[in-house]
């Protein structure tokens, strides 16, 4: 199997996405335990499912993983999180510390004695720098793609700025609480809505129109994962068919085969 160095350390020893990926897994694995002795829902989403499904775990040059929950779950999540995690872990989101920017994933599980650097223009506030796993809200949206649009164009306009107010080191919460609140209406306002997607506090799609069934997703079913039983969508065939195209179980060009988010890492032991 082919061996993806993210790092040559000065010792002459190298991080691969493999080091990567178990640690990944150990913290997918807390948060599956916690969710299971709640009764908390969630599905691996994106690449994470699309591992699951062609390759029975972690697509082989993947380093991360991504999960969707609904609000409900999610919320009751929040509520119990600082008392079942692991103390290895620690969790990032908005609703904890309003430091945290809603332009990225709504929460971040991290790993404590780690660090990671990745390809992104925006500023971590809160400092911790952890390897982590994404969760994203799965809500409704409007059935009309122009007046999705609308939404998402409020909180396209307002991200330069959040940039902006960042890489001065200047206090940007009073516009990261109006994209916050912005994203909270509209999910409620089409809460019923036959198909979701990410919030459109996600930007970093463009005007991205990603309507996807709610009931393919959810109620989530079981799911081979590394050799573990995880959560996966109710009807993963769909959900991957309309993210990836007809052809999802075949992988990419050898050339497109590379890690994407990470530039610099280190993990401790």
């Amino acid at each position: 199997m082919k061996q993806y160095i993210l790092k040559e350390h000065e010792d002459g020893s190298v991080t691969t996405i493999k080091d990567v990926q178990v640690e990944l897994l150990k913290i997918v694995l807390e948060f599956d335990r916690i969710c299971k002795k709640h009764n908390i829902d969630y599905a691996l989403a994106y690449g994470s499912e699309l591992g699951a499904v062609r390759h029975g775990g972690f697509i082989p040059w993947d380093d991360d993983i991504d999960l969707f929950m609904e609000r409900d779950d999610y919320m009751r999540f929040i509520n119990i999180v600082d008392e079942e995690l692991d103390s290895k872990y620690y969790v990032e989101c908005f609703e904890k510390d309003d430091r945290y920017n809603p332009l990225t994933p709504n929460m971040k599980i991290k790993r404590h004695h780690s660090y990671i650097k990745e390809k992104t223009l925006l500023t971590n506030r809160l400092g911790g720098n952890g390897l982590f796993i994404d969760v994203f809200l799965f809500e409704g949206i409007s059935e009309s793609k122009w007046k999705h649009h609308v939404a998402q164009a409020y909180s396209m306009l307002l991200m330069p700025l959040i940039i902006g107010l960042d890489l001065l080191h200047m206090d940007s919460r009073f516009i990261t609480r109006r994209v916050y609140n912005h994203t909270k209406r509209y999910a409620k306002k089409h809460e019923n809505s036959s198909v979701g997607s990410i919030g459109v506090n996600w930007t970093f799609d463009g005007f991205k129109y990603s309507p996807i069934k709610r009931s393919h997703i959810f109620p989530s079913k079981a799911v081979n994962f590394e050799g573990h039983m995880l959560q996966g969508s109710q009807h993963p065939e769909f959900v991957l068919t309309y993210l990836y195209g007809e052809n999802y179980m075949t992988p990419p060009p050898e050339d497109n085969q590379i890690p994407h988010h990470i530039i610099d890492i280190k993990i401790e032991k």
